[in-house]
C-alpha cells in the first residue's frame, strides 16, 4: 500500500497533467480563432506553462502541507491554486513566445 505522501504526489501529478491538457486545448482553440496556423506557435507556450506549473507544485504542497491529503478540501485548494497559476501565467507567457517565434521567422 502506498503512503499518504505517495498518493498525494500521484494525485498532484494527475491534476497537473489534466490541467496541462485543458490549457493546451484552450491554447489551440485560441490560436485557431486568431488565425495562428503554426503548431509550434501553439504548443511551445503551453509546454513552458506546464514546466512552470510543475516547478510551482512543491510550493503548493507546502501551502497545503498542514491539511490532511485524504480531505477533499485539500484537493479543492490545490486545484484552485494550480488553476489560478495557469490563468495568470498563460497570458503572460503565450503571446510573448508566439511573437518571438514569428519574429524569428522573419
Amino acid at each position: 500500500m502506498r503512503s499518504l505522501a505517495e498518493r498525494g504526489e500521484a494525485y498532484g501529478g494527475g491534476l497537473l497533467v489534466g490541467l496541462a491538457i485543458l490549457t493546451l486545448w484552450g491554447g489551440m482553440i485560441d490560436a485557431l480563432a486568431t488565425g495562428v496556423a503554426s503548431a509550434a506557435a501553439i504548443a511551445v507556450p503551453y509546454i513552458v506553462l506546464l514546466v512552470l506549473l510543475g516547478l510551482t507544485l512543491p510550493v503548493y504542497r507546502g501551502i497545503i502541507g498542514g491539511l490532511p491529503l485524504e480531505s477533499p478540501f485539500s484537493w479543492v485548494v490545490l486545484t484552485a491554486l494550480l488553476s489560478i497559476t495557469a490563468v495568470v501565467l498563460a497570458p503572460l507567457i503565450g503571446p510573448g513566445l508566439i511573437a518571438a517565434y514569428f519574429r524569428g521567422k522573419g
